[in-house]
């Protein structure tokens, strides 16, 4: 029992620890990926008027606000889907050989607790994304506005102030792409500490009994 016990708060300990690392972590890479968007539009913004005359404002505006960040979102995801899928069928594949009772009682168990954790999450994704749609469309308008109107912008020399509106766009939109990712990676952990503290359980008394 005490060793029970140990492991299940080593568990517990470990869900959260592993919670607040997917925090500050994806936290830090969308910080950093609006420090590095601001730059790029900043450095745009400075370019000598001939050099904005031979550019299309369209696909500088795709450049500087979506390829990369999709690029690097689809990349990940597809890594994260692929092992996941392995792991699962390889775990499954030894439960199913050791005990296919106790398997399929976790299997269904498992399928419950992640359901409800989904529905959980699932408004505050949603909330996250309307968050998302709002800002993208004001940080598109800045680059829109600054890079339409760049002599006027080069004139009066006011690229400060469109870098600042666009700066309060990219941040308020990075941090909700990042909530929305710590919300939707978040149960990964958390349904894992639960089934190992079940799995515990389940051998405590098996080995009991």
């Amino acid at each position: 029992m005490p060793l029970t016990i140990a492991f299940i708060v080593s568990i517990f300990i470990a869900g959260i620890v592993r919670v607040m690392l997917l925090h500050v972590m994806t936290r830090l890479s969308f910080a950093a990926g609006s420090d590095i968007s601001v730059d790029i539009y900043r450095k745009t913004l400075y370019q000598k008027y001939s050099v904005h005359m031979e550019s299309n404002s369209s696909e500088l505006i795709n450049g500087i606000s979506r390829k990369a960040s999709m690029s690097i979102g689809v990349i990940r995801s597809s890594l994260t889907i692929v092992s996941s899928t392995i792991m699962l069928i390889g775990v499954l594949a030894a439960l199913f050989a050791i005990n296919l009772k106790i398997t399929l009682i976790m299997f269904f168990g498992f399928g419950f607790i992640y359901l409800s954790v989904i529905s959980f999450t699932r408004n505050k994704l949603s909330k996250g994304g309307q968050l998302i749609a709002d800002k993208s469309t004001l940080m598109v308008k800045s680059l829109q506005e600054g890079l339409g109107g760049i002599r006027d912008v080069l004139i009066d020399g006011s690229q400060q102030f469109y870098c600042q509106i666009y700066r309060n766009a990219d941040f308020k939109l990075r941090i909700a792409v990042g909530d929305n990712a710590i919300i939707s990676g978040s149960p990964r952990f958390i349904i894992e500490a639960i089934g190992l503290i079940i799995i515990v359980i389940i051998a405590y008394f098996m080995s009991n009994s």
